[in-house]
């Protein structure tokens, strides 16, 4: 019985502890928000309210305070998308403020956003991905698939289907590593054109005709025998591989002596 009295009189101390801590950091938001501070407060109140979720005054202040914190948020995006060029800046302040609006929400708080602000984001972020959409395609044609790459990304982090942008972000990683692959297999690195072929197959399996070069480097690579390092490339000798050494017999050299002299 004593291991299980120990472990609730820890639990009843953790708690204590806890409770304790909610109303200190309470308190400290109180005198906050009476100072004017309410994002100050609005952070103490929140801690407050993760500390103990039935602390009622700590979530009172907490959707005071918070809603006025979220209304400067909202504010920020008004700004942004006021402004007109700054659409990548206005859909970051929505969804920074979308943000603390959920997070506040999980524990009990409800914040408002009116609609019309869900109306404007909706708006601004569907104009936002075509900027993006078309700095992303035009990269694609500059064959700048890493920048292309990273565009797509942020595409598919705020609509994963919009379009085709899911596969020309695909696109953008797997063609590099394809064309490198084809480089190092005419070049006879045949190891290194089979490990980046591989990673293109392990995102596409159908990816053009890279599971023919794969075993085509692996035929190739295979029938030169054993690697010979050069540097860390792991490339095979030009010509085919090392030849093997056989060291004569002693039988084999008196005949050879007797045959030349």
């Amino acid at each position: 019985m004593r291991p299980l009295f120990h472990i609730a009189a820890f639990l009843l101390l953790t708690a204590l502890v806890a409770c304790s801590g909610s109303k200190s950091f309470a308190k400290k938001a109180g005198k906050l928000d009476e100072a004017g501070l309410y994002a100050e407060a609005a952070d103490m109140y929140l801690q407050a309210v993760q500390r103990n979720r039935k602390n009622v005054d700590a979530k009172i202040g907490l959707k005071k305070t918070g809603q006025m914190l979220l209304n400067d948020k909202l504010s920020d995006f008004f700004s942004n998308m006021a402004m007109g060029n700054n659409k990548a800046q206005a859909v970051a302040a929505y969804l920074e403020a979308k943000r603390y609006q959920d997070l506040v929400g999980r524990l009990g708080v409800v914040l408002d956003v009116p609609d019309h602000y869900r109306t404007d984001f909706e708006r601004v972020k569907g104009e936002h991905l075509v900027d993006l959409y078309d700095q992303g395609q035009a990269l694609m044609a500059k064959q700048d698939f890493r920048a292309a790459e990273l565009i797509f990304a942020q595409i598919a982090k705020l609509e994963p289907n919009y379009k085709d942008a899911s596969s020309l972000q695909a696109v953008a990683y797997l063609e590099p590593l394809y064309r490198a692959g084809a480089v190092d297999l005419e070049a006879g690195r045949y190891r290194k054109a089979y490990e980046e072929l591989g990673r293109v197959l392990e995102k596409d399996p159908a990816y053009k005709d890279a599971a023919a070069l794969q075993r085509e480097a692996l035929a190739k690579g295979a029938g030169h025998g054993h690697d010979r390092h050069r540097g860390d490339q792991g490339s095979l000798p030009e010509g085919g591989g090392p030849r093997e050494h056989r060291p004569h017999s002693r039988g084999a050299t008196l005949r050879a002596q007797r045959s030349g002299g």
